[in-house]
């Protein structure tokens, strides 16, 4: 359980919070395409370049394709889009459930670092789900790297958001699974909870939320 003493607001990260992923199967299905090592380029902790690209939104989906290309060379646009959206698995309707009932208590937000592509696959998961975008009805306002032009953990995508809704970091908590976002958040003096492989968001919250 997190401490919400004197919280108004909660700030969720999405892949590995939210949405369920696996960084693993991406991999796995560019190695099936003939990269040997697919976590040299790209990972939870670390990335090259070219994703920082991706995510900030400096380069779209067809460069990134390209690029990629270099790798696979024998690959269609398809399979590599195919591979890079592996990773993206299901979005759990308890969570969805939890988020709405929270969403009553507090201001809610989402800060995502995340690409066009995946955008395009989790909103269509989303519909698939719900029959409607219910990030829409659940959050005040989503942030997604590739359209801010700022990505976790830099401090100025936490003060971004911070700033654009008059939001006081003592009062703000965020939740993500990744240490080095959490550090970031940190350093802004926000309140923050690391969440464990596989902990379900809604062990954090009192009873009356579950």
């Amino acid at each position: 359980m997190v401490d919400l003493d004197g919280i108004k607001n909660i700030v969720f990260d999405l892949g590995g919070v939210i949405l369920n992923i696996d960084y693993h199967l991406t991999s796995k299905a560019f190695e099936e395409l003939g990269v040997r090592s697919f976590d040299d380029i790209y990972s939870q902790r670390n990335q090259t370049n070219l994703f920082d690209l991706l995510e900030t939104g400096k380069i779209g989906s067809e460069k990134f394709v390209q690029e990629l290309t270099t790798y696979v060379p024998k690959a269609s646009e398809n399979e590599i889009i195919d591979a890079w959206n592996a990773m993206l698995m299901d979005l759990p309707a308890n969570r969805i459930e939890l988020l709405m009932k929270l969403k009553d208590n507090y201001r809610i937000f989402l800060l995502s670092n995340t690409n066009e592509i995946h955008e395009n696959a989790f909103r269509k998961t989303i519909l698939s789900s719900y029959g409607k975008d219910v990030f829409e009805e659940i959050f005040e306002k989503v942030y997604l790297s590739h359209r801010i032009g700022l990505r976790k953990p830099n401090g100025d995508c936490f003060q971004f958001v911070l700033d654009s809704n008059e939001l006081k970091p003592s009062e703000t908590l965020f939740i993500d699974d990744s240490r080095q976002h959490i550090e970031g958040a940190k350093n802004l003096k926000m309140r923050t909870y690391l969440l464990d492989k596989g902990q379900e968001i809604s062990t954090l919250f009192p009873g009356r939320f579950q």
